[in-house]
């Protein structure tokens, strides 16, 4: 889908005005920018941020493999505080430079 879209940016298509002839966008590059990489973050803040820490304290390998390969080489697999520090520490090192 990158590739498509990457393809149609630079062909004739990519100056297709979407609109009358004359009409100039409401928003700038940069506003439409702000805009999705907030809408991003949003997101993943909302949804990741329950989801992606109890997915690494969970023990059961429902998918199988081991959800969190760091808790469980320190040997801790019971569903602890220790378990839950991991947890975080991973879902931390996900998010800290981007989110």
């Amino acid at each position: 889908m990158l590739f498509i879209c990457l393809c149609l940016m630079f062909s004739r298509f990519g100056n297709l005005r979407l609109g009358d002839d004359d009409s100039r966008p409401e928003f700038s590059n940069f506003s439409w920018f702000a805009m999705l990489f907030s809408a991003g973050v949003g997101i993943g803040l909302l949804f990741f941020s329950i989801a992606e820490p109890m997915f690494y304290f969970d023990n059961s390998m429902a998918w199988k493999y081991p959800n969190n390969p760091l808790a469980d080489h320190a040997g801790v697999t019971e569903l602890t505080q220790q378990r839950a520090t991991h947890a975080m520490r991973v879902t931390y090192s996900h998010w800290v430079f981007h989110g």
